[in-house]
């Protein structure tokens, strides 16, 4: 079969259209992919009008608070702080120190076993000058220089003079106590002392004493304990001085007690025995009561029917009572007073009218120490 020489000529006319429609398949292909690429990178990839990454913007949280303490005055400041997150806080300004010093600071470990609990920083200052001062804290972690910190804290403090002269009064019965607190700082040097001593015969020290400052340069107390001895007036005075011979004294307190006589204790009643073979012991001084029974209307009554030693006792006398009712029973009281050691037979008696001797004894016994 012979070729049709029109039929080549038609595909060799046909092969450069299909190249050039294949070429331009491929521009707006990859057109198309250049444009999405770059609405992505323009979508995801831009900036917030401040220069901040959006997905990395940061507010930080601004807090403030404000201390009026008076000079020689230690307070503390905490807050909540977590390293393991990597944030801590950092001073980025401290207070003037002629104002405000830092005594210390330190970490409370958290209260809570749980991994990743937070715990607590602690300032502790003291106010040495009058005037006012800043101090800023940030929480931030302290290798990220390029992100601003989560939070900052303003620390204002208004220190005012402290009057340096302390008037105290205390007024006690002898017999009693009473103390004495005031802030001291003896890590830094710094301590009372008592310079004019009260009266021994009416005010006496007991004790002296530091408590307080778990932490070092932490404000403690210095406690005194005092007992009133006489009745009467003194005062003593104490002063506050720093490290050195020399120091100046930085706080006085002169302090006035009043020791009043102790209340006289109200008597004892005198113990009452009733039954025979119950011992009885009385110290010098003391009194107690022997309480027999009898008829009414019969006309016999109770006696002290033998002699006892005046040295160690003394008989202060009886007493009968009637019945409170018809037919009921009288009771008689003999009282007695312990003079000296011994022991001593006391012998009670039932007497009737004409009778010389006695138809009914008690014996009882007593021992006077």
């Amino acid at each position: 079969m012979a070729n049709n020489g029109n039929g080549r000529d038609g595909c060799e006319r046909r092969e450069p259209i299909m190249k050039e429609k294949r070429l331009w398949r491929t521009i707006v292909v990859m057109l198309s992919a250049f444009l999405m690429c770059l609405l992505l990178v323009t979508v995801g990839c831009g900036k917030s009008d401040d220069g901040q990454d959006d997905g990395q913007q940061v507010t930080t949280e601004e807090m403030k608070q404000s201390f009026n303490v008076e000079t020689g005055q230690y307070f503390d400041f905490s807050l909540e702080s977590n390293p393991t997150t990597g944030y801590t806080w950092q001073t980025t300004q401290s207070p003037d120190e002629k104002v405000v010093q830092l005594t210390n600071s330190y970490f409370v470990e958290p209260s809570s076993d749980m991994m990743g609990a937070p715990g607590e920083d602690v300032w502790q200052f003291r106010a040495v000058g009058a005037g006012s001062t800043t101090m800023v804290l940030e929480y931030a972690q302290a290798w990220d220089t390029e992100t601003p910190p989560a939070k900052r804290y303003t620390l204002t403090f208004t220190v005012t003079q402290a009057d340096n002269e302390i008037n105290q009064s205390f007024k006690v019965e002898a017999g009693q106590t009473f103390e004495l607190t005031l802030d001291t700082n003896p890590s830094a040097g710094y301590a009372w002392n008592i310079t004019q001593q009260p009266d021994a015969k009416i005010l006496k020290l007991v004790s002296s004493n530091v408590t307080g400052g778990g932490n070092p340069g932490a404000a403690q107390q210095q406690v005194w304990k005092f007992e009133g001895v006489g009745a009467g007036n003194t005062s003593f005075v104490l002063e506050y001085k720093g490290p050195g011979a020399n120091a100046p004294v930085e706080r006085k307190d002169t302090v006035k007690v009043t020791v009043t006589a102790a209340p006289t204790p109200p008597p004892t009643p005198p113990k009452t025995y009733t039954d025979p073979s119950q011992p009885i012991t009385v110290g010098r001084g003391e009194t107690f009561i022997l309480q027999v029974k009898g008829t009414a209307g019969t006309g016999y009554e109770w006696r002290l029917a033998e002699e006892i030693n005046t040295s160690m006792l003394k008989f202060m006398g009886s007493d009968t009572k009637a019945p409170s009712e018809v037919g009921g029973e009288t009771v008689t009281e003999f009282t007695f007073e312990g003079l000296g050691p011994g022991q001593q037979a006391i012998v009670l008696g039932l007497y009737g009218p004409t009778d010389d001797t006695p138809s009914q004894v008690v014996q009882f016994n007593a021992t006077m120490k």
